[in-house]
């Protein structure tokens, strides 16, 4: 069996790696190598790369001149093993030329190997031939790599947007305080998030979150069902019809309707003086409050606004009165930068309304004073 030579066995191991497809066209435009290895890095998942294989593929570009790279370009690099690993920063040889192999086999990069193996440039017949490292497939994949890198900018972005939702999702369980929420469950989804998690795991965490706040608003609703219908017959004359335009009734006055009617022994606060107390309401809705039915239809508007939910709103109406709900929510904008979750803060106004523990004579008499009464 003769001898054979180890460096065409070398050429042919290089040419089986070099697909013929992977040839720049020469009518592309010149790219910034320094953003292109950005992409490169942005969609290294994708290309099966690692940090260090990255490295070394930058310190291959590092080698041509200039900012800018295209078809017309000498793009092949003849460094030795050595002058790479230095400035690879002292990288064993043999690490670095694992991951040269790597960039050949994903096709980042090609191999012209010279005759004897070594790489160098030489000029014949006044042609300039260089054996080395050819980084043109760079270019020739160039809408693939831009492609992988714009996938994994949208991933990010959706995963952003998903820990931003599930901290709102966080925000409002907290700001709830019902005795029904599970502490250690949401103890947990809330460390869950310090992890870094994937866009699916990222869905499960927010749809586990909704699937609390939904439970919460229906044990709301039930209890405000169940509350209504054991208690309707002695809180009748709390009931109001809100479709009445009290400034359209005959003999009534819409600026002396009373606004406290939860007691007879309580002063009543005339439409007038209440807009005098509570000018945020105004400045905020934008339309003119000029009578009772404007104020209701400003603070059906606002309530939402304000983090009230629709079924502790509409309690709150059942409960005062569609013009007294209004009238509160109006006191409540007074004071909103001091109420840490105005839901919460309402339903114990009813609560404490249903034990007769509630005078809005006071709560508005705090708006002048907040240290001389606790009603607000």
């Amino acid at each position: 069996m003769g001898y054979i030579p180890l460096t065409p066995f070398r050429r042919s191991i290089s040419a089986a790696l070099e697909p013929a497809n992977l040839t720049p066209r020469q009518d592309m435009p010149e790219v910034n190598k320094w953003h292109l290895l950005q992409d490169i890095v942005l969609g290294r998942l994708a290309l099966g790369l690692k940090s260090q294989e990255i490295a070394v593929l930058e310190v291959l570009l590092s080698f041509i001149p200039g900012k800018t790279i295209g078809p017309g370009d000498r793009l092949v690099v003849y460094p030795s093993n050595a002058t790479i690993c230095a400035r690879l920063n002292g990288m064993p040889c043999s690490t670095m030329r694992r991951h040269l192999a790597k960039l050949v086999s994903q096709r980042l990069i090609a191999r012209r190997d010279s005759p004897n193996g070594k790489r160098y440039q030489r000029r014949t017949a006044g042609e300039l031939i260089a054996y080395g490292f050819d980084v043109s497939p760079l270019l020739a994949r160039l809408g693939e790599i831009r492609h992988l890198a714009e996938t994994a900018r949208a991933a990010e972005a959706e995963r952003a947007a998903l820990r931003e939702k599930i901290s709102l999702q966080l925000r409002d369980l907290n700001a709830l305080h019902h005795p029904e929420l599970p502490c250690e469950a949401l103890k947990e989804l809330s460390q869950a998030l310090r992890r870094k998690l994937s866009t699916a795991e990222l869905h499960v965490l927010s749809d586990q979150l909704q699937k609390l706040i939904d439970e919460v608003h229906t044990t709301e609703s039930v209890s405000i069902t169940s509350h209504l219908s054991s208690a309707g017959a002695q809180n009748e004359h709390h009931y109001q019809n809100t479709n009445i335009d009290h400034s359209e009734s005959v003999g009534v006055n819409a600026e002396t309707v009373p606004v406290d009617n939860l007691t007879a022994g309580t002063t009543a606060t005339e439409l007038r003086s209440l807009m005098a107390k509570c000018t945020q309401i105004a400045a905020i809705y934008p339309d003119p409050i000029t009578s009772w039915k404007c104020l209701q239809r400003a603070a059906d508007t606002l309530h939402g606004m304000m983090g009230i939910s629709l079924p502790v709103w509409t309690s709150a109406k059942i409960c005062f009165g569609a013009e007294a709900a209004s009238a509160i929510l109006a006191a409540m904008l007074e004071r909103f930068q001091h109420i840490r979750s105005p839901g919460a803060y309402l339903q114990s106004l009813c609560q404490r309304a249903s034990k007769g523990l509630f005078r809005m004579s006071a709560m508005f008499a705090a708006l002048k004073n907040p240290r001389e009464s606790s009603q607000l």
